[in-house]
């Protein structure tokens, strides 16, 4: 049975997932260019003088966590949709559950390769690929989810750095790891724009 009112839905909110995906490699791009700056000591975002200058910081900081935030949300829903329109279609082989597709992200250890699988799921089962081809691999979901990765666990050191750190070395171990993660998203973002685009136009043709 095939849910064209869920695939529909899936069309109209990938642009705009895609629109914030943009958006955010801005973002990366600027906190790149923020960390560089800071590690050359070229300027120091933390001084009193000119007093723009801390503020504009954190702005910019403030502005891209909303935006990730909005991002996550947003992704979460996506997944949730295109998993169910493959439930919905009984696509042969689909082992997962719209939920079980977005709770995989919050449960330790697991999180560093469940997500994968049932994504890996939902672009095989997107593009007719059911069956015992349901688990097969592609490049693009590779690159995506290694580049995940590695920014995540970059991005979680660096802070656990700058909460913890009392040092300058410390500090700037943690602003080192900070632009490594950014200089990571600058293939996450890509990739992720090009996985639910890729999805959804195989969805529209293969389920709509």
């Amino acid at each position: 049975m095939l849910d064209r009112d869920g695939v529909a839905r899936l069309d109209r909110m990938t642009p705009t997932l895609a629109k914030l995906l943009y958006f955010g490699i801005v973002f990366v791009v600027l906190q790149s260019l923020m960390s560089l700056l800071e590690l050359s000591d070229f300027v120091d975002f933390d001084a009193t003088e000119p007093a723009f200058l801390p503020l504009t910081v954190s702005a910019i900081y403030f502005v891209s966590f909303a935006l990730l935030l909005i991002t996550v949300i947003l992704f979460a829903r996506w997944i949730l949709q295109s998993a169910r329109n493959l439930v919905t279609a009984e696509v042969d082989g689909f082992t997962y559950t719209p939920a079980s597709c977005v709770w995989w992200y919050f449960v330790p250890v697991a999180c560093l390769f469940m997500p994968f699988y049932a994504m890996r799921q939902i672009w095989n089962g997107s593009h007719g690929n059911d069956g015992l081809e349901i688990d097969a691999g592609h490049n693009l979901l590779s690159v995506w989810w290694a580049a995940w990765i590695i920014s995540s666990i970059l991005g979680n050191v660096s802070l656990q750095l700058q909460m913890s750190g009392d040092t300058p070395a410390m500090g700037n171990a943690a602003t080192f790891l900070f632009f490594l993660s950014s200089a990571v998203d600058l293939v996450t973002y890509p990739a992720a724009i090009r996985l639910v685009n890729a999805i959804n136009a195989a969805q529209q043709q293969t389920l709509g």
